[in-house]
């Protein structure tokens, strides 16, 4: 099946649409409700009936006007005519928020497999769509956005913690595996522990799989959890490690600088170093140098003072290399002190970090 897009209506074209579709007899009635209907379908062609439906079905007859009126009391004033099951289909789709398989679906609603009227009433009603994922299994979403937004803006905020508790729940008991869908729904839950348990999965199979940026969002999820000072620091490093290597150097940099925080003194000056690293190759000098020259004073190191006296130092070592010459010796990293790798570690990034900005 090929899925084709269609730009929205032009104004006057969702206009001329309500226009034909409206059996208000009243002329300047009509324009005026066309023209509403224009601006507040957005020019979708679905909400265009969807309106007109709504302004003809005698609910609004008593108000004097349109004022008040929108698409989110028309969705939600068709929704009120659903069963109580139906409605509670509508609900578990539209608090997920993104395609849900059918079977989570059913059970979350309290539905058994079988029940399928439910689904086709509200595919039939336009109220939720379905697709098949590449396994062919069926997937439940919201026709639109709009509508998920109505009917979740409905409902209290405990209502939608108790239905992503029961979506996480459904998921776990279906589909174990998928711990992705588990630790978001159990953080919308509140349910701490569990969330944490399934985003540290999710997290590694994700920085598995490259893909830094969802490992990202789950070590977050992990750091909201009950954790002792060890366990924290060592998320919180594994989370800065996903935000560097999904490009976002400057969120990762001062967690690094947080999980440097009580670490021993090899931890301590290692993490310092990421974070002074991150700074400088996003352009955070300020911040940057402030490490570095701290960074550098640990190792036994510092950085010139000013441009002239960096350039003397320059000239100076350029000499020396020309005498010595560049002949080495090639030896394992476990024949060279800790000490003197740490050198070269911060050695490296101070020079890749301000190399570009200011190569002397």
């Amino acid at each position: 099946m090929t899925i084709v897009g269609l730009a929205p209506l032009a104004v006057a074209e969702a206009t001329e649409l309500a226009r034909l579709s409206l059996r208000e007899p009243d002329r300047k009635r009509r324009e005026s409700q066309a023209t509403w209907i224009a601006a507040e379908s957005a020019g979708s062609p679905f909400f265009v009936q969807e309106l007109v439906r709504y302004l003809q079905s005698g609910t609004t007859s008593d108000l004097p006007g349109l004022e008040g009126l929108s698409l989110e009391q028309a969705t939600l004033a068709r929704v009120m005519l659903l069963s109580a099951s139906e409605r509670k289909l509508l609900e578990v789709v539209c608090v997920a928020g993104v395609p849900m398989p059918e079977d989570v679906v059913l059970e979350a609603a309290n539905l058994q497999e079988n029940e399928h009227l439910g689904v086709a009433v509200l595919r039939s009603a336009s109220l939720v769509r379905s697709q098949k994922n590449a396994g062919g299994s069926e997937y439940l979403d919201s026709y639109h956005d709009r509508i998920r937004e109505a009917v979740t803006a409905a409902l209290s905020m405990n209502e939608r913690r108790q239905i992503n508790l029961q979506v996480a729940r459904s998921y776990e008991r279906l589909h174990p595996l998928e711990h992705s869908p588990l630790a978001i729904f159990y953080d919308r839950a509140q349910e701490k522990e569990k969330a944490g348990e399934h985003a540290l999965l999710a997290a590694r199979q994700a920085n598995e799989s490259l893909a830094f940026e969802r490992a990202a969002l789950f070590f977050e999820i992990v750091l909201h959890c009950d954790l002792d000072e060890a366990e924290t620091r060592d998320v919180r490093t594994l989370y800065a490690e996903a935000l560097a290597n999904s490009g976002r150097g400057a969120e990762a940099a001062p967690q690094y600088m947080q999980a440097a925080q009580g670490a021993n003194e090899a931890n301590n000056l290692e993490l310092r170093r990421l974070a002074m690293e991150q700074f400088l190759q996003t352009g955070h000098m300020q911040e940057g140098l402030r490490v570095m020259t701290d960074v550098l004073d640990d190792v036994g190191l510092s950085i010139a003072s000013s441009s002239s006296r960096a350039l003397a130092s320059f000239l100076v070592r350029r000499a020396a290399l020309r005498i010595r010459g560049l002949g080495f010796r090639e030896r394992d990293a476990s024949q060279i002190s800790e000490a003197q790798l740490r050198r070269i570690d911060v050695c490296w990034s101070s020079a890749m970090g301000v190399g570009i900005n200011d190569p002397i």
